[in-house]
């Protein structure tokens, strides 16, 4: 797999996370006061693994994110969706 068409995937595979969660949440994620109120679910939901506001905005694309997101933030958000693990969200 050439590097555009890995990028490619990836960005999808995120972005089907993000919906993922969106429904999850029960709202979409379109602005800084949504980050916020999803922050605090997040750490409700599983309180070992926060996520702040800056990292759901770099996440959702409110904000420019020019790195890759890490696997902490990807495996909390997956957990989010009843995942055991960005991975097994992967392969499910």
């Amino acid at each position: 797999m050439n590097p555009m068409e890995k990028s490619t995937k990836i960005k999808t595979a995120h972005q089907r996370l993000a919906r993922e969660v969106e429904a999850a949440a029960g709202f979409e994620v379109t602005c800084t006061k949504d980050c916020q109120v999803l922050a605090l679910e997040l750490k409700k939901s599983d309180p070992r693994f926060p996520l702040s506001t800056s990292t759901l905005k770099r996440f959702f694309g409110l904000v420019h994110n020019p790195s890759e997101h890490s696997s902490a933030t990807l495996n909390a958000l997956a957990r989010y969706t009843g995942n055991t693990s960005y991975r097994r969200w992967l392969s499910g």
